[in-house]
């Protein structure tokens, strides 16, 4: 009976090992293979940041010509300054059949795409388009009073943000209030200095 017993007794502790044996195996195992796959993964590549895309400041001038929606069309004139940021400020001197006056609109600048995309270091130049939705009032002889516009801008840019005139082209169609079919289409030209919204001047 005893020696049963010491039998009993001996094979608990050899399955009492065993089994301690093959947990540290186990878990040996498990670490290594997540330790592999952490290795294995990929480092996640950080998102290209556009500076282009919110100006915290901006200054420009433009001026250039078009024409207006009487028939025949007649040619039209504006020379002006655009600041702000985000948000726009533009104070133009204009001429419309022949009649000047001033305008003063509020726009916002919403981008709508680039060309090429964000790159990495790089200090290619790229064109960048905005929508810019605006409320304005022309104020002298002439057409309109107040009136909302729709303007394009398309400019050229790089993302080394200094002390540099960007040039632009600027697309505006302007609708009077009290006649919308009567305003007049324009074409500007102009240069910028602007700084993005995170970056600060060189």
């Amino acid at each position: 009976m005893k020696r049963f017993f010491s039998m009993v007794a001996f094979l608990l502790v050899l399955g009492m090992h065993a089994t301690a044996q093959t947990s540290d195996v186990l878990t040996t195992t498990a670490t290594d293979s997540a330790a592999v796959k952490h290795d294995a993964a990929p480092s996640p590549t950080p998102a290209l940041h556009d500076s282009s895309k919110w100006f915290s400041s901006l200054f420009a001038a433009e001026g250039g010509g078009g024409w207006d929606s009487s028939h025949p069309y007649r040619p039209t004139a504006h020379l002006g300054v655009k600041f702000g940021g985000t948000v726009n400020v533009d104070a133009q001197y204009d001429l419309i059949h022949g009649q000047s006056a001033f305008s003063t609109e509020v726009s916002g600048m919403l981008p709508v795409f680039r060309l090429p995309g964000p790159m990495a270091a790089s200090t290619r130049k790229y064109v960048r388009v905005y929508f810019e939705p605006g409320l304005g009032y022309r104020a002298g002889s002439g057409p309109f009073g107040g009136y909302s516009s729709a303007k394009v801008m398309v400019a050229l840019f790089d993302d080394q943000w200094g002390n540099t005139a960007y040039p632009f082209v600027e697309f505006q169609r302007r609708f009077p209030f009290d006649s919308p079919l009567q305003g007049d289409n324009r074409i500007s030209i102009g240069f910028m200095f602007a700084v993005c919204e995170h970056c600060g001047m060189n």
